[in-house]
């Protein structure tokens, strides 16, 4: 039913939250950690004088609900599960965040750029990300849809979707299609990912042109 999903852990009963909570707190002093290891790392180029000759790239493999929308794990097609951190240090870039959704395929692309082969990737799936990198507004990658997807397993069916900056939509094995309004561009805004709006008339067009870059998408790879 639309608007049955609810915020983080507001559906789990005390002893599940206070499980999920020690869940986290395992999960932060792992986070600082890996983070003080990347800080020994680069202090140790410092000292042998080549961390202005380095580029880092820093990434997770997936991210993880602890909770949200009623779920444990990392196979789910939220922003939860979906959205990885990704962290590029360039000797010349200025510091600063981009909202323009990107993918784990624009990596290779990009490194091969910095290597100074950019004809190599006219045909890769993925976009160089050396335009932001480079500060540059023009080539930089746009706002297009982003494909994301599971090939499902024994417990969770398969799905796939595509993310823009302002919208989240999903189809099921199953033929369920979700479709959530996260910019709040035609209506509320809806950052959780509660509300599905796939079967709002308001929403139409925007499922349409969203389903026609999944195909688009799939069809290319």
């Amino acid at each position: 039913e639309e608007g049955d999903d609810v915020p983080p852990w507001d559906s789990l009963d005390p002893a599940d939250q206070a499980l999920y909570a020690r869940y986290m707190e395992v999960y932060a002093a792992m986070v600082d950690s890996v983070d003080q290891s990347v800080g020994r790392l680069h202090a140790a180029l410092e000292e042998l004088g080549e961390a202005e000759n380095t580029i880092f790239v820093f990434l997770s493999d997936n991210g993880y609900s602890f909770g949200e929308h009623r779920w444990i794990g990392k196979r789910c097609p939220y922003d939860a599960c979906v959205r990885t951190p990704l962290v590029i240090r360039s000797p010349w870039t200025t510091a600063g965040s981009v909202e323009a959704p990107i993918s784990n395929i624009d990596l290779a692309p990009t490194i091969v750029d910095l290597a100074g082969l950019g004809a190599e990737i006219a045909d890769a799936d993925g976009r160089s990300l050396r335009p932001l990198l480079d500060d540059s507004v023009a080539g930089s990658p746009g706002t297009g849809p982003v494909l994301i997807e599971f090939a499902g397993d024994a417990e969770v069916p398969a799905w796939r979707g595509v993310r823009t900056d302002a919208f989240s939509y999903l189809e099921h094995a199953d033929g369920t299609v979700e479709l959530y309004d996260i910019a709040g561009r035609l209506g509320p805004a809806d950052p959780w990912e509660l509300r599905s709006r796939a079967d709002d008339p308001s929403y139409a067009a925007v499922r349409r042109a969203l389903a026609t870059g999944l195909a688009e998408l799939v069809g290319v790879r």
